[in-house]
């Protein structure tokens, strides 16, 4: 069963003045913070609106910060700021001094991974899933001027029918960083040691299909990295500190020819579907071999090179009917898209749009079977 990834865009919604982005270092931003606290909501949201990170933030900081500031606004922003910054370098902070296991022990800890996620995938229950999205996007200025006669933008092909066009979209828009633009919520089912796709629940999927969306966090996304890894360039990346589990972490790279990751792209005349080549880190429990994080960044070919397809998933131990399973809690879908695709090369890119998911999986319940004795 291969992994999908859809690709799909939404509208924009209002949000704070654009200004070119600051790329800032977690320390700086903490000193930041530390300055804005007792100023509006709107006002610490608007700075950190223009910021970008230089090194990944990850979960335990985003909850330090949203424990701070309560105020909507700034906690969207932080989460929009972590999120963007989920497929960037570790800071040194989070990366322990220890040197490396012996080559034994690595295998050991990958041969208890593969061990996990097939046993994962076995031993599931039957449940649903409450899969709760916050969709974020940027409005870059070239997006809201007119285009000049016989350009296409990438925006404009990927809609699906019955969308309005990006002229209409944006008209009356101004450009603005990545923003909050919206919430969708939909269930996740979990059948016979498979995710049962959206579409086949009877849920609309225009409602969560905005931005980049994926499916196959339940068990296929394990099997396919850590297959696809094993036969690929698999290597050790560092020991990672600072989280509730201490993980190894492998760093990866998987050639298009062994790929089994698949990518959905919608354009014009339809939906192209690729698997690519790809490259990431998995965060293992080096005692348990339980998979704490997945990441997958696209390696796309011509014509598709200048987009970005970016995935991460955080696995963690819930109860399931009165059962502990280790199951996905959150991902992350960055993508970027090329405004056109006219006119553009190495030396002259063209501008870009991000849209930027953050997904929680929550409300597990397990199915259980049901009977009635009729007299």
């Amino acid at each position: 069963m291969r992994r999908l990834v859809g690709l799909f865009l939404l509208a924009a919604a209002a949000a704070f003045p654009a200004q070119k982005s600051r790329t800032v270092s977690l320390a700086e931003l903490d000193q930041l913070l530390a300055s804005d606290r007792g100023k509006s909501d709107r006002k610490v949201a608007g700075q950190i609106a223009d910021l970008e990170l230089s090194e990944r933030a990850g979960p335990v900081k985003l909850v330090q910060w949203q424990a701070e500031f309560t105020g909507t606004h700034t906690r969207e922003a932080l989460t929009a700021l972590a999120d963007a910054s989920a497929f960037l370098a570790p800071p040194a902070a989070a990366i322990s001094a220890n040197p490396p296991p012996d080559l034994d022990t690595q295998r050991t800890i990958l041969s208890k991974a593969s061990d996990y996620s097939a046993k994962t995938l076995r031993t599931l229950p039957d449940f649903s899933a409450s899969r709760e999205t916050v969709h974020f996007e940027d409005t870059p200025e070239q997006l809201i001027e007119q285009q000049s006669p016989g350009t296409q933008s990438f925006t404009q092909r990927g809609l699906r029918a019955g969308n309005p066009g990006p002229t209409e979209r944006f008209a009356a828009a101004a450009a603005m960083p990545i923003h909050f633009t919206g919430r969708s919520s939909t269930v996740v089912t979990y059948r016979d040691g498979y995710e049962v796709p959206a579409n086949q629940q009877g849920s609309k999927m225009a409602a969560a299909a905005m931005g980049l969306t994926s499916s196959g966090e339940f068990g296929p996304i394990l099997s396919i990295v850590l297959g696809d890894a094993a036969r690929g360039d698999l290597r050790w990346g560092y020991w990672q500190v600072g989280t509730p589990v201490a993980a190894a972490v492998f760093r990866y790279s998987v050639p298009k020819e062994q790929s089994h990751y698949t990518v959905m792209l919608p354009t014009a005349r339809q939906t192209v579907t690729m698997s690519p080549a790809y490259h990431g880190e998995i965060a293992i429990d080096p005692e348990t071999g339980t998979v704490l994080r997945i990441m997958v960044i696209s390696d796309l070919e011509h014509p598709y090179q200048w987009l970005q397809i970016d995935l991460m998933v955080e696995y963690a131990p819930l109860e399931i009917g009165e059962r502990n399973y280790v199951c996905p809690v959150k991902a992350i879908a960055l993508s970027k898209l090329p405004l056109t695709t006219a006119g553009t090369d190495a030396k002259h890119p063209a501008a870009m749009q991000t849209f930027l998911n953050d997904v929680s999986f929550t409300h597990y319940h397990v199915f259980r079977a049901e009977s009635k004795i009729l007299q």
